[in-house]
């Protein structure tokens, strides 16, 4: 994929007919700028309590993925009800191609990506709010919630149903 003259290649296919993102725990730019995360999920043998933790890993760059793998993008769907306004920003969220996957991602008004978050096994994000400069991303199973700070978007918690 290369992108068109002047813009990045996620912006290019952020503004495509069918959204793609690459297909990894991470967040990515609209300079084509990519934190990879660290995503663990955690179960508890004895109580069966579940728990999880996010942090950012390394940075790279689209262009470094797509040295190793030229196929790593994965198409997004947002569904409607996981949308929201805050600021002067809407923020999205739904679900990859795979199922077990979930996106959140942030656009000004015109729809030009601000940033995206991807995650292959979190299960979609089926509902979005805004509470005290929070962006609470609901999954479709119960309690579970992606909380991120809008002010640092590296900063951001998975808060599992059990822990909820």
């Amino acid at each position: 994929m290369t992108a068109t003259v002047g813009r990045g290649i996620i912006e290019t296919l952020w503004t495509d007919t069918s959204k793609r993102l690459p297909c990894a725990d991470c967040i990515v730019f609209p300079d084509d700028r990519v934190a990879i995360l660290k995503f663990e999920l955690f179960r508890d043998t004895q109580t069966g309590q579940s728990s999880a933790a996010v942090s950012p890993l390394c940075d790279t760059t689209l262009h470094s993925m797509l040295q190793y793998d030229a196929d790593v993008w994965v198409e997004v769907e947002a569904w409607p009800g996981a949308q929201c306004m805050y600021q002067g920003c809407r923020y999205i969220g739904g679900a990859g191609a795979l199922g077990a996957d979930g996106f959140v991602a942030c656009e000004d008004l015109c729809g030009r990506l601000q940033w995206a978050v991807f995650f292959t096994r979190t299960n979609p994000f089926v509902a979005l709010q805004v509470e005290n400069h929070y962006l609470l991303a609901h999954t479709e199973h119960g309690a579970a919630c992606l909380k991120i700070n809008l002010h640092d978007i590296a900063d951001m918690v998975y808060v599992t149903a059990e822990a909820a």
